[in-house]
């Protein structure tokens, strides 16, 4: 009878130790990896550089880049991967120009202030305040874009358009959709498209406002 209740009891303490494991590893797994949120949102606009180096640089909101005070390296693109910032750059020197992705590791990020990482690094930046007009405010949100194709169409016409790094977008212009916001778009014209950007090749604008670029 000793022998069996042993034998139960050894059971039991065997079950109860490998529960003991299983729950220690399962805190530990939340431990290690912890789920960060970062709003992607507050990711656009005018970076300042708070080192002696001051490379600024603008994130817009169709995903293009570029860099505001460099001549030597020139962001193209930029995406958000999890806690990570890819920055898509050209870099250009003694006559030769290679394109590379730079991945940051994002620490802090608020209206106001971002600290990235990389690799023993921590490059701080203060995010450029701009004025309320809502023409500055166009300036940040938006890059500037190239019409490369004007196609006539129904109350309108469907536009082609690039940006410095190649990419190609497409918009429907017609007078029902933008009415008073209605613009004659011509070939080489350099403007900006204020609406909503989709995903494919070309990229699909849903175009709200058109602001054409004086040079």
């Amino acid at each position: 009878m000793t022998k069996k209740i042993s034998k139960f009891l050894l059971i039991a303490l065997i079950a109860l130790s490998a529960c003991k494991e299983a729950k220690n590893s399962i805190q530990k797994e939340k431990v290690e990896k912890p789920v960060t949120l970062i709003n992607e949102k507050l990711l656009i606009g005018s970076w300042l550089d708070q080192s002696e180096s001051k490379l600024h640089f603008s994130l817009f909101k169709d995903g293009t880049a570029s860099s505001d005070n460099m001549a030597t390296l020139l962001y193209k693109k930029w995406k958000l991967d999890g806690t990570k910032l890819i920055l898509t750059a050209k870099s250009i020197g003694n006559g030769n120009s290679s394109t590379d992705d730079e991945t940051y590791q994002i620490k802090t990020l608020t209206e106001e202030k971002m600290v990235l990482q990389n690799g023993n690094y921590l490059l701080e930046f203060v995010k450029k305040k701009q004025n309320q007009d809502r023409t500055n405010s166009i300036n940040t949100d938006y890059a500037v874009l190239t019409v490369t194709k004007v196609e006539p169409g129904k109350d309108g016409y469907t536009a082609t358009l690039k940006n410095d790094f190649g990419d190609l977008y497409t918009t429907v212009i017609s007078i029902p959709n933008l009415e008073k916001e209605y613009k004659e778009l011509k070939v080489g014209e350099k403007v900006k498209i204020i609406g909503d950007y989709g995903n494919g090749t070309p990229i699909p604008i849903k175009a709200k406002k058109i602001l054409i670029i004086k040079e």
